[in-house]
């Protein structure tokens, strides 16, 4: 089977992992960026581990923001007419659709016209939340979407009048992994990966007095509000840091955002491919996808701070329940996983 990728630059890694989980299911597989990153992005993005020149950068771009939106607007229509070129020379089964933010109607309509083959969308955040891009136009092109999130799935159906199916978020084998022997700056009690929010902040502040270190983007915002987020946040990571920091540390926290209902982001299935403990805010997707048995979970900022307690304590019962989870991601929990539900859902599509 062929699989035309069209991609989006997100924390986590997320198309790569999905384009990964294809190939590791033997199909050829292409992956490209709708959101492809220009020289400027990319001299930005390097500057996040220096948040005082990141924050320079930033106000730049504000100065000079007409400037930039025209030739951020030539750029992306030069990255459109590509992929539709790319997309009919390669000759898919099907074209898949990581979150389709930034993917206009024409483009879509091209692809469709150009390659004759069914549009899915994978949706890993939200798609009716979007503020800056409108999907009123482009629902029309998908021949079925999948979503992370089951509340999602009864309004996604009646926008497109095309099947949806619940499809969570993955991890990668590749990249996350249990590792013997951890560089001393990623020892931690506890760590947690993910982007700043003041709710997540309440729950990091019932963890007073533990030692924990936090890995994401733009947290540095909140230190003038929350002077202890200085001394615990270690900054940006990649998924090789990201993997260390995992394995570094007795608890990895999962926390989530509003956006996801009853779902868990990408970080809670790397944590069990890392073979970390999680210790996690209580989700429904949890306890469908996991025996209950290989979860530790937590309900609001005080029992945060009693479970933490209590399995920072309980090593053997805490090697237990992290081997449970472990085993139980890289079951049936892995992006290879999520493809091969994909294309079961295309062939019996095909098959009417």
């Amino acid at each position: 089977m062929r699989v035309f990728i069209i991609g989006y630059h997100w924390v986590g890694g997320f198309s790569d992992f999905a384009a990964e989980g294809f190939r590791d299911n033997g199909c050829e597989t292409a992956l490209v960026y709708e959101n492809e990153l220009s020289f400027f992005q990319k001299a930005r993005a390097a500057l996040m581990r220096y948040p005082w020149l990141y924050r320079i950068a930033g106000i730049l771009k504000k100065k000079t923001s007409a400037v930039y939106r025209s030739y951020e607007s030539g750029r992306r229509a030069g990255i459109a007419s590509r992929i539709i070129r790319q997309a009919k020379h390669f000759k898919p089964d099907f074209i898949l659709m990581i979150q389709c933010a930034g993917t206009s109607a024409e483009t879509l309509r091209a692809l469709r016209d150009e390659t004759g083959v069914p549009i899915f969308a994978w949706f890993g955040d939200n798609p009716f939340n979007w503020v800056d891009d409108s999907y009123d136009d482009k629902w029309q092109f998908f021949d079925a979407c999948f979503a992370v999130d089951r509340t999602w799935l009864t309004p996604l159906r009646t926008a497109t009048g095309k099947p949806a199916f619940h499809l969570p978020l993955a991890s990668s084998a590749h990249a996350y992994f249990p590792v013997r022997t951890v560089p001393r700056r990623y020892v931690a009690d506890i760590a947690f990966v993910g982007a700043p929010t003041e709710e997540r902040i309440v729950y990091i502040k019932a963890l007073s007095g533990c030692d924990i270190k936090i890995y994401g983007l733009g947290w540095d915002a909140y230190f003038e509000k929350y002077p202890r987020l200085t001394k615990q946040w270690q900054g940006p990571v990649s998924s090789k840091e990201g993997n260390m920091a995992q394995n570094g540390a007795t608890i990895v926290l999962g926390l989530y955002g509003k956006n996801l209902a009853t779902s868990v982001g990408q970080r809670a299935f790397d944590a069990g491919a890392s073979g970390s403990f999680f210790l996690s805010e209580r989700k429904g997707q949890l306890t469908d996808l996991f025996p209950e048995d290989a979860l530790a979970l937590f309900d609001g900022p005080d029992d945060l701070r009693v479970k933490a307690d209590y399995w920072l304590s309980h090593d053997v019962e805490r090697t237990a329940v992290a081997a449970r989870f472990h085993s139980a991601v890289m079951h049936s929990n892995l992006y290879q996983h999520r493809a091969a539900s994909v294309c079961e859902a295309f062939i019996s599509l095909r098959h009417g």
